[in-house]
């Protein structure tokens, strides 16, 4: 009976060990996971900015401004509502759903060869190929504010490829910086 209460002593000690040390590290949905500093679309460590990507998109089908304002940093909605302002439109669900128009959007920029990101802190940057017919590289600039990731910019840089090293540090670089 000694040796059966020790076996067991020993096996609730090293469950509790493994515990200690797997807990921190399973995600369960915590925003405070980091994102690594460099990571490609398959990371799952990444998985948190792809999802605000995904949640951009089926806002923007659905036409749920809302679901938008959420998905997005205020000052990207204010962007957005000064451009189209500007030709006498407003963020409605009619503007949504033509940014997202013949399966275009932000979340498929992970299903194509080369998509990549680095993050720093609370900024994080995903560059990867435009949608079919586009030249040049998509950027999306992330910001993490009260706890939750969200879009802050999306420009096309057209005279970037995706091998240019050199010149993608430097779009890195800038989208990573704060405004």
């Amino acid at each position: 009976m000694g040796r059966n209460a020790s076996n067991v002593g020993l096996c609730v000690a090293l469950l509790a060990g493994l515990a200690l040390v797997a807990f921190p590290w399973l995600g369960g949905g915590d925003e405070d996971q980091p994102i690594p500093s460099a990571f490609v679309a398959s990371d799952l460590a990444a998985a948190p900015l792809f999802d605000v990507l995904a949640a951009h998109d089926r806002a923007c089908r659905d036409g749920d401004v809302a679901a938008f304002g959420a998905a997005v940093t205020p000052g990207y909605r204010l962007a957005i509502e000064r451009s189209v302002g500007a030709v006498d439109r407003r963020v409605d669900a009619a503007l949504l759903q033509s940014r997202v128009t013949d399966g275009n959007g932000l979340a498929p920029i992970a299903a194509r060869s080369g998509c990549r990101g680095k993050s720093v802190g609370d900024r994080a940057c995903i560059l990867g190929k435009p949608a079919a017919g586009m030249v040049g590289i998509l950027c999306i600039a992330l910001s993490r504010q009260d706890g939750a990731w969200r879009i802050d910019r999306v420009a096309h840089q057209p005279q970037v490829a995706l091998d240019d090293a050199t010149l993608i540090a430097v779009v890195e670089s800038s989208l990573l910086q704060t405004n």
